[in-house]
């Protein structure tokens, strides 16, 4: 037998072997589960032209896909239904939107130009939407949206977060932990095709 049919064999085998994995993954730890699934293999084969990104609504999960495979499968926030600001009371609805987007621009320091925190001196007098507040201030500190990835023209984004919850908890962009995010963000790029459902 030749080395290629050797080596194609393998290669049939060790596809079948990640995919399994996967699914013993799903039947495991699949939908609210914080685990994080991760196929090395195919992440190294990830560049801008194969990837693209699922993001369940439902489920609250991200999935990076390489050649139509799942490289990485990872919880994730999405906005919330209806969400009640704490200073103002206001209550308004921060759904993430559902539909087929491209990736619009990325930046991997980027600060929110809207929500973050207000100061007077030293002290913070507010924190969260900055035109909701109608005080004096001196200083505005934006929330980090580390690995930015904007997905619309409204400010809709994937970014990095610390605050992942198992239901929808945003303000409207996707929250995905900052173990995974910067993994995402490393192989796609401008025009990678993102799915909510």
């Amino acid at each position: 037998m030749s080395g290629y049919k050797i080596f194609a064999i393998f290669a049939t085998v060790l596809s079948f072997l990640d995919a399994q994995s996967y699914t013993q993954f799903r039947a495991k730890h699949h939908p609210k589960s914080f685990k994080v699934y991760e196929d090395k293999s195919l992440l190294n084969k990830a560049n801008p032209n194969n990837t693209q990104i699922k993001i369940n609504i439902k489920e609250q999960r991200i999935k990076l896909l390489v050649d139509g495979k799942v490289a990485i499968d990872s919880p994730a926030t999405t906005g919330m239904h209806v969400k009640k600001d704490p200073n103002t009371g206001t209550i308004s609805n921060k759904s993430t939107p559902k539909g087929t987007f491209v990736i619009q621009e990325k930046i991997a320091q980027k600060r929110s130009t809207i929500f973050g925190e207000l100061y007077k001196g030293n002290k913070m007098v507010f924190k969260g939407d900055r035109r909701k507040y109608k005080g004096n201030y001196t200083k505005y500190v934006g929330a980090s949206l580390q690995n930015w990835m904007r997905l619309t023209s409204g400010g809709i984004g994937i970014h990095g977060s610390q605050y992942i919850h198992r239901i929808p908890h945003s303000n409207g962009c996707i929250r995905v932990p900052y173990n995974v995010v910067h993994k995402i963000y490393k192989v796609v790029g401008n025009n990678t095709k993102v799915t909510i459902l």
